[in-house]
């Protein structure tokens, strides 16, 4: 039990830079660890990558070679979609499952979020 808590992680989505298949608060479940064989990812694979500050993020694997991957990035302020190159030691997981909550769970969790962070006196952080 112990070995599968640590080879799996769990995100929730914060976009829905990638619909249909994936949307803002679905939750995904990732391979990490000694679970993440890198040398069995693929192009189209959904992954959570280690960004250079340190934040986790998720993406699609357009290409790789041996030492980089190449992922399809966030869109700019123009719309533009600019590939993001990282080295494929920062690909922290294979996503493997996805869980999509119903459209008024997330209307709740969204509510929910917003409600912690808003101070008491009703002022948002």
């Amino acid at each position: 039990l112990m070995a599968g808590a640590t080879c799996f992680g769990r995100a929730r989505l914060g976009s829905d830079l990638f619909q249909p298949d994936f949307s803002r608060g679905d939750i995904v479940i990732y391979t990490r660890g000694p679970a993440l064989r890198p040398g069995k990812l693929q192009s189209r694979d959904a992954v959570i990558y280690r960004q250079p500050s340190g934040e986790l993020r998720f993406s699609r694997i357009l290409a790789m070679d041996d030492e980089r991957v190449t992922v399809i990035g966030r869109a700019t302020k123009s719309g533009h979609r600019p590939d993001v190159v990282v080295a494929q030691r920062d690909i922290v997981g294979k996503v493997v499952w996805k869980y999509a909550p119903s459209e008024e769970v997330k209307r709740l969790t969204r509510q929910i979020n917003a409600k912690r962070k808003t101070t008491p006196q009703g002022i948002r952080k």
